[in-house]
């Protein structure tokens, strides 16, 4: 840019100068070798492969699941009998139909699924129990997902998780640092100690208790009035102004307000990690790391 006549740059980026312009001429195309298409025809023929066994796993843990796990105890002899069979599975071109098809079911399933990928030494099982120890809707098979990657001593499952903190979702976030704790991961102290609390704006759920009873308590007792000119006793039954404008019992309304957080799930990870506990006092956990580092 700076010199666009620079012979040397020219040459170097392939150029050549015909007719004073220059041009990069066009490279002719290389037949292929015959190593180069052996090892086409050899990737094509293991493509699909693959494709039929994953396949045909998938369709035999359909069949598992359905049969077996589907709306079954886990303590029943049918699901006991599916438990056999999917841990029978030691070939890992089921991983994709086991995690496809049991994270459809119940936990007591999920967790299956769980114990099914621990018995996988390849990446992808250590990918998916990375997803089910953050993304789980129940704790206990996000529990056993990153127990079963802390008998894997990965560091790289640490840099994952890691990066999870980063997520603006805070379900992800508290169960990213959950996993953290779980795995003793030192490294994550650093990171975790600015996430202990947050102050954000958002909708808080106001109970507002209607008062009606101490007002019936205290002016609703009875009295003797004077009608038809004589005189009568009265207590009001009820109060008469309550009807349907009027809210009677419990108000619930939202109304959007500046919250501070704490986040359990975080304090709890540094106290699994460190044997330390200084609550959510971001200064005491700083100044232990600074001395401890």
């Amino acid at each position: 840019e700076l010199n666009p006549d620079h012979a040397d740059a020219r040459a170097a980026l392939g150029f050549v100068k015909q007719e004073g312009r220059w041009s990069r001429p066009q490279r002719k195309s290389r037949k292929p070798s015959e190593e180069e298409l052996e090892a086409r025809r050899r990737a094509k023929r293991d493509e699909e492969i693959v494709r039929k066994a994953v396949a045909e796993w998938t369709v035999k843990i359909q069949a598992i699941h359905r049969g077996r796990l589907e709306g079954e105890r886990a303590v029943s002899d049918k699901f006991r009998d599916g438990r056999r069979q999917i841990l029978e599975i030691d070939d890992p071109l089921a991983i994709p139909g086991l995690a496809r098809i049991l994270t459809q079911g119940s936990a007591a399933t999920r967790r299956l699924l769980v114990e099914s990928m621990g018995r996988f030494e390849q990446d992808e099982a250590a990918m998916n129990l990375i997803v089910m120890s953050v993304l789980d809707t129940s704790p206990q098979v996000r529990r056993a997902a990153a127990l079963a990657l802390d008998e894997r001593k990965d560091e790289r499952v640490v840099y994952e998780l890691l990066g999870a903190l980063a997520t603006e979702e805070e379900f992800v976030l508290r169960n990213a640092a959950t996993a953290l704790g779980i795995l003793r991961a030192n490294a994550a102290v650093e990171d975790l100690i600015p996430l202990l609390s947050t102050v954000t704006r958002q909708k808080v759920r106001v109970a507002l208790p209607v008062f009606f009873d101490s007002v019936y308590d205290t002016f609703g007792y009875g009295c003797r009035y004077r009608h038809g000119g004589r005189s009568i006793y009265y207590r009001p039954a009820f109060i008469g102004v309550i009807g349907p404008a009027y809210p009677v019992g419990t108000v619930y309304f939202d109304e959007t307000h500046t919250v501070s957080i704490h986040r359990t799930e975080v304090q709890e990870a540094l106290i699994a990690i460190t044997g330390q506990n200084f609550g959510f006092d971001e200064q005491a956990w700083r100044e232990w790391l600074r001395r401890n580092r």
